[in-house]
């Protein structure tokens, strides 16, 4: 029988050596531990209803049959509320670690593994954890804390990330004796802080347009200007992956309300993701009326969101990755404007975001 108040941890790894080294070591600082082989194993272990969840999962990436990322992006489709993971890699599969993140991954440690990271990176994932039930029981008895556990939690969740890589870019470049190798982790190391200080801005904004003080200018733009609102530089990202990048705009389309500025930075925040998220095809921004408002929609042929993150994606909160205080910011942008933003998505068939914005003036 398993210890009321004890962390569960699970232990993926094809190597029995490893499995055995980590089972002992996590169990002396107090863990429970369980361990398998395989992804499929994992995954078999996770559907067990023992009434004792698997908090963290310490997930190998070479492994024979199903990898470490493919297994995690499996258990992110199979379970609502998956538990946390954590990658375990070896030095020359760093950039699978990156990739891992990019997912939804929590962090990664370098083998071979020093313990004393791995206990520090364990902590953090369960903090993690504590804050998100902390936040749940907030939410459940008082509806008036909702906003505030939101950004506390993404806050959370936005700063994690960026700092999880320098730590992990720092652990490659101590170990590292190359110029050209110890050039390109610094380098990262500097774009990964840069990401951290977007973080940061991010959550300061979203507190300050949850707060209700922030007031939005709007005036009357027409379709036509639309293509103005988009940098060059999305252009040569979807130029570089080889996707197409449409404006499509129907004919007679009146006037809507919007601020320039604002909409300009919504629409490059959706036309990013939508880039990064697709490999084949591209992305379309149009334009029509829908009689009471006019509909600006930014679509893309990508790998879609799993449609139970939907309803919660403009929450502020991060699920699998999926979600965060960008969207959430998008949101409250679109709602100052008088408009409302919506999602819809297919796992694999790609996503549309539709933004209905009020007409700049009366039709008769």
């Amino acid at each position: 029988m398993r210890r009321e108040g004890k962390k569960r941890i699970l232990v993926v790894d094809d190597s029995p050596t490893i499995r055995n080294l980590m089972s002992q070591r996590l169990g002396k600082m107090g863990y429970l531990v369980d361990s398998v082989e395989s992804g499929d194993k994992a995954i078999e272990l996770l559907q067990e209803d023992t009434g004792d969840p698997v908090h963290l999962i310490l997930l190998d990436q070479i492994m024979p049959g199903q990898d470490g990322i493919s297994t995690f992006e499996l258990i992110k489709r199979k379970f609502e509320n998956p538990p946390l993971s954590i990658m375990v890699t070896a030095h020359g599969s760093i950039h699978l670690a990156v990739e891992f993140m990019k997912r939804g991954g929590f962090g990664f440690v370098l083998k071979p593994v020093d313990f004393d990271i791995l206990g520090l990176e364990i902590n953090r994932a369960l903090e993690k954890l504590n804050l998100k039930q902390q936040r749940d029981e907030a939410l459940a008895a008082n509806h008036a804390a909702k906003e505030a556990a939101i950004l506390v939690a993404s806050a959370t969740r936005s700063f994690h990330e960026p700092l999880s890589w320098i730590r992990g870019y720092a652990q490659a470049l101590f170990k590292t004796q190359t110029r050209a190798d110890q050039d390109s982790l610094t380098e990262k190391i500097i774009e990964s802080t840069e990401r951290f200080s977007k973080s940061v801005d991010d959550v300061i904004e979203a507190a300050l347009l949850g707060s209700g003080c922030v007031k939005m200018n709007v005036h009357a733009l027409y379709p036509d200007e639309i293509a103005e609102l988009i940098p060059q530089e999305i252009e040569k990202k979807a130029n570089s992956k080889g996707l197409w990048l449409r404006c499509e705009i129907q004919d007679q389309t009146p006037a809507f309300l919007a601020n320039r500025e604002q909409l300009g930075h919504i629409l490059e925040h959706l036309l990013e993701n939508a880039i990064k998220f697709t490999g084949e095809g591209g992305v379309t921004i149009k334009a029509k009326d829908l009689g009471e408002r006019v509909a600006l929609s930014v679509s893309d042929t990508g790998i879609g969101i799993d449609e139970h993150h939907l309803p919660t994606l403009f929450d502020g909160l991060w699920s699998g990755g999926i979600g965060g205080p960008a969207l959430c910011i998008n949101r409250m942008l679109v709602e100052l404007m008088g408009g409302e933003i919506q999602v819809e998505s297919k796992f694999g068939q790609g996503t549309k975001f539709t933004i209905k914005l009020r007409k700049a003036f009366e039709v008769k």
